[in-house]
């Protein structure tokens, strides 16, 4: 087995185990004000698609970086939504289901189509993996609070995954799989530095709260 194949079992895990990690920080925080429902909404819709268009129903890896991921970040925005306080449990469960729908109609669908669908498929993850990754940037710098919900080590996983999944694609020179996980392994690094500095102001801030009280 060639060392990349070895990198792609690995990583295959990276995706669902990020976002049980981020899952379990949102709900020991119990607040989700610098996690971004947008970032994890682009997620599954690229995730879905980038399972089209990698085609390989039938390996594993496929499914541990696209599938399983999804359902676990189907249930990250409902708890945002809990959370957030964005919309009422009704109009949530509506929501979802209405999204599962529409969801299961598209892979079926694509999953039949002919190789030309199946690019077009290919061409969204190229612009959702990136723009979920500027959500959360834009949702941590526009927080209210510098108390963390968004997990450290949720992101240095998502960059292992992001990786594995450009080496499971297979298409190594190709845009499409340049700007779909390349880039956003990239981004991320960034996500991590802008976490990184805001719990180093929350340990001056607290610093500085103890030094007073003394």
């Amino acid at each position: 087995m060639k060392l990349l194949d070895i990198y792609s079992w690995l990583a295959m895990f990276s995706f669902p185990v990020s976002h049980l990690l981020q899952l379990r920080k949102i709900i020991d925080e119990q607040h989700a004000e610098d996690v971004s429902y947008l970032t994890f909404t682009s997620l599954i819709l690229g995730n879905i698609c980038s399972f089209i268009y990698t085609n390989k129903s039938s390996d594993i890896r496929s499914w541990f970086n696209f599938i399983v991921p999804s359902v676990i970040e189907f249930l990250i925005v409902l708890i945002i939504f809990e959370k957030e306080r964005h919309y009422s449990k009704s109009e949530t469960r509506l929501f979802m289901i209405s999204f599962l729908i529409i969801l299961g109609v598209a892979i079926f669908y694509f999953m039949h189509a002919n190789s030309y669908l199946r690019d077009i498929a290919g061409i969204t993850p190229a612009f959702l993996f990136p723009m979920s990754v500027v959500f959360t940037l834009l949702k941590l710098y526009t927080a209210k609070t510098k108390k963390q919900a968004s997990s450290i080590l949720s992101w240095y996983l998502m960059v292992f995954g992001m990786l594995g999944a450009y080496i499971l694609s297979e298409k190594y020179n190709h845009w499409k799989s340049i700007l779909a996980f390349l880039l956003p392994a990239i981004l991320s690094t960034l996500v991590i530095y802008k976490l990184y500095k805001d719990r180093h102001y929350l340990k001056d801030l607290e610093k500085e709260l103890s030094e007073e009280i003394n």
